[in-house]
């Protein structure tokens, strides 16, 4: 019989970094099933490619599978056990005693047992055999221990040492954007330099065709996911209150985009979704329309004529997710957690559930299949909402300010409404610390 609390103890770390950086380069190979498919016959011109289908499809799952709170009693013992014997292999392996390929294996190993010094040694140790094929690889595994041993100056710098000594694959690309949107989450000043040292890099590989390939490997990653990321330091510009050095972003990223033949494109209908996701950055609130099903106990938020008003002269925070995700229902016991408080702050927060069609006719909180959102701030939304945000990944928080402009939206973290942490900060810093200083509508 599976210990689940044992086992959970042994994984205890992994949440936070390890599965993240594992599921990084997993999406990648998502990435690649499109991106390497790229020539279009009359068949698929007028229609959705199917490796874009197949990635949509994957997702929910992909995403569901992203938080360890999620995985079977079953799952979590045979990953508890992996850890377990990559420990043990790690401690009784020397850096020193091995070379070549096992010496990268090695830096693996350790990564996977979460012995992060030894896993940045093995990698630091293989890195200075300049001519080792894994380089790359090996600077993504030390940037990821860093990260672990809670050393972000250092990883800033070995993540600038990697872009000065190798090639930018799909490897590094991969890395840098992980690096980046930690620190991006983590409200650290670091993630907009970062960006902006990358952000030639990626123009470069739309420049050369749109994609970027994993040396040695497989991996590739097509033009939208490279514009995905350079849409990043858009953002980061915005919300450090550069609103002309975020068009000027927008408009060499533009550009450069429209340099890549159009069968080149692996997925024009996620670009169009990006941008139009940017383009709400700084404007006012779209109307969300509400349905008229409510979690007991928690009133409705004020609605004008079935639709959400943001005339509410407070700060207003939307989860936005729809019934699958599982890491998303469980933040609204804590988003609760966060009202509280907070009350007397001018803050409204609550959860918008996105229901399908066929699911609208009943009140889905009489189900028990909802029954942990009782008693939270949980309201009903149509799934169309979704899309009025492009919202594909979740969990996916807007924040308005009490004119109902839009100051931040994207994915968050599981423990973002945790006490000081990233919502509450984001209000503060973007919020009420710009209450007399409107943020620019971004252009379109």
């Amino acid at each position: 019989m599976v210990d689940r609390d044992r086992a959970a103890r042994i994984v205890s770390a992994v949440p936070g970094f390890v599965f993240t950086f594992l599921l990084a380069f997993c999406a990648v190979a998502l990435q690649a099933q499109s991106a390497q498919s790229t020539a279009q016959t009359p068949a698929t011109q007028s229609m959705e490619r199917p490796g874009n289908v197949y990635k949509e499809l994957m997702q929910p799952l992909d995403q569901v599978r992203s938080s360890l709170d999620n995985w079977s009693p079953a799952e979590l013992a045979a990953l508890a056990a992996g850890i377990k014997r990559a420990q043990e292999y790690c401690g009784q392996v020397a850096p020193g005693s091995v070379g070549g390929d096992d010496l990268y294996q090695l830096a693996r190993v350790c990564s996977v047992g979460q012995r992060w010094s030894d896993a940045d040694a093995a990698a630091s140790t293989y890195i200075k055999s300049a001519s080792q094929p894994y380089q790359a690889h090996a600077y993504a595994i030390r940037v990821n221990a860093l990260l672990n041993l809670k050393d972000t100056t250092m990883a800033v710098e070995v993540a600038r040492r990697m872009l000065r000594s190798v090639p930018y694959d799909a490897t590094v690309d991969q890395s840098m954007a992980y690096l980046i949107h930690y620190l991006a989450m983590s409200l650290d000043d670091g993630a907009l330099p970062l960006a902006q040292e990358r952000q030639p890099l990626l123009l470069a590989a739309l420049d050369k065709g749109g994609a970027l390939k994993e040396e040695p490997g497989e991996t590739v990653i097509g033009a939208a996911a490279l514009y995905n990321e350079g849409l990043e330091l858009a953002y980061l510009e915005q919300y450090a209150g550069r609103q002309n050095e975020a068009q000027q972003v927008l408009t060499a990223l533009d550009a450069a985009l429209a340099e890549v033949p159009a069968d080149k494109v692996d997925n024009p209908a996620e670009i169009a979704r990006a941008r139009a996701q940017y383009a709400l950055l700084g404007q006012m609130l779209p109307p969300i329309r509400m349905l008229r099903y409510v979690a007991p106990g928690y009133p409705l938020p004020p609605i004008d004529e079935g639709y959400l008003s943001p005339d509410t002269e407070s700060a207003s925070v939307i989860l936005l997710f729809p019934e699958w995700c599982a890491q998303c229902r469980r933040m609204l016991p804590p988003l609760n957690d966060f009202l509280i408080r907070n009350h007397g702050a001018r803050i409204h927060a609550y959860g918008f559930l996105a229901l399908d069609a066929d699911e609208t006719a009943t009140d889905p909180f009489k189900s028990d299949s909802f029954k942990d959102l009782l008693h939270t701030p949980t309201v009903t939304t149509p799934a169309a909402t979704l899309a009025t945000f492009g919202a594909v990944n979740f969990p996916f928080v807007v924040i308005t300010d009490g004119e109902g402009r839009i100051h931040f939206l994207g994915t968050v973290a599981q423990n973002a409404f945790d006490a000081g942490g990233f919502i509450e900060q984001v209000i503060e810093k973007n919020v009420f610390g710009r209450a007399r200083k409107k943020v620019t509508p971004a252009s379109h």
